[in-house]
């Protein structure tokens, strides 16, 4: 009974619990062109071709 009671109290929390976000906001002013930072960033989903922590990303 214990088996299906805890489960069960698991997800009544997650349906009765209200969703709760962080949203984090940082600025850096970059000394250089938009179009210098948009050559080193690069396109959409760029991320895994200069960031060194990003081994794989997929675009979904």
């Amino acid at each position: 009974m214990l088996g299906i009671a805890v489960p069960a109290v698991a997800l009544a929390m997650v349906v009765v619990t209200p969703a709760l976000a962080i949203e984090v906001t940082k600025s850096v002013m970059v000394p250089a062109s938009p179009e210098a930072v948009w050559k080193m960033v690069g396109g959409f989903c760029g991320i895994g071709n200069w960031h060194l922590v990003i081994e794989k990303w997929v675009l979904s």
